[in-house]
């Protein structure tokens, strides 16, 4: 819908009302207040061009006629377009730039659905900070889709927009949390150990950087929050595999991610 709408506004004030009208009526059959307003403007453009062809109108009234209902339209597109915006869904989509090009599709199929999607690529404002963007996007957004594989389990930007998730979802507008997988890995039981090891690893050569800084008297900002995040998510890491195990995580690995899609659209627009 909000594709016709847009084509419409362009044609009326390109002055094809005609065209216009030619749009939007099948696409408003299902709202009869409205269609029916498009109908009688139809037909007083009918109406007019007939009086024209006979003579039986001056330029001057006939212009007067044809303003009145592009300024109608206008009102009327403004309107549709202002519920449109409120009914659409929108999406923030959380992944590991790893995954950077499965993402992307799935961006590609859930706009053509006529969702509204947030992906950091796109959406991110040179300078802002990176935290302030995940909390805003959970915050804004009715539902994240998580793109799940080794990459992102094993990276904390990802799990906090997974951990806001999670968190919004007791709120009083709960947030919907998809989770999507291009590996299956995290489903073996072992592999929250295996993981727990790669982030000791991390946390262990930044705290051996920290300690090294400290005695020479040096600053650690630089390192202090990627410390921090680490140990936040080695600490989280079960819970995340936990709510992604007994989700009902969608295949979305190669050739399944065009037949899955469908399932994930009606889930978001459930």
């Amino acid at each position: 819908m909000k594709k016709e709408l847009d084509s419409a506004k362009a044609l009326v004030k390109q002055g094809d009302l005609k065209a216009a009208l030619a749009l939007l009526l099948p696409v408003t059959e299902n709202n009869a207040e409205v269609n029916g307003q498009l109908m009688n403007h139809a037909a007083r453009l009918s109406d007019l061009s007939k009086k024209e062809s006979m003579g039986m109108v001056s330029f001057e009234n006939a212009n007067l006629t044809r303003n009145q209902i592009a300024f109608a339209l206008i009102e009327l597109l403004g309107s549709m377009d202002t519920q449109v915006t409120a009914q659409q869904k929108r999406v923030f989509i959380s992944y590991n730039h790893k995954d950077a090009a499965t993402a992307h599709r799935v961006k590609e199929f859930l706009v053509k659905a006529g969702i509204e999607v947030t992906i950091d690529s796109e959406a991110m404002v040179a300078g802002e900070s990176i935290k302030a963007f995940i909390e805003k996007c959970v915050r804004e957004t009715e539902t994240t889709l998580s793109i799940v594989s080794a990459n992102s389990l094993l990276s904390a930007w990802v799990a906090m927009e997974t951990l806001n998730t999670f968190g919004l979802q007791l709120g009083q507008t709960p947030k919907k949390f998809i989770p999507c997988y291009i590996q299956p890995d995290f489903f073996d039981a072992g592999f929250t150990d295996r993981a727990q090891l790669q982030l000791n690893e991390k946390i262990a050569g930044l705290a051996a950087i920290i300690e090294a800084r400290v005695q020479k008297g040096e600053d650690n900002l630089d390192v202090n929050d990627e410390y921090s995040r680490l140990v936040k998510l080695r600490n989280s890491l079960g819970e995340i595999v936990g709510r992604v195990r007994n989700s009902l995580c969608i295949d979305i690995s190669n050739e399944r991610l065009e037949a899955n899609m469908p399932k994930i659209i009606q889930k978001i627009k459930e």
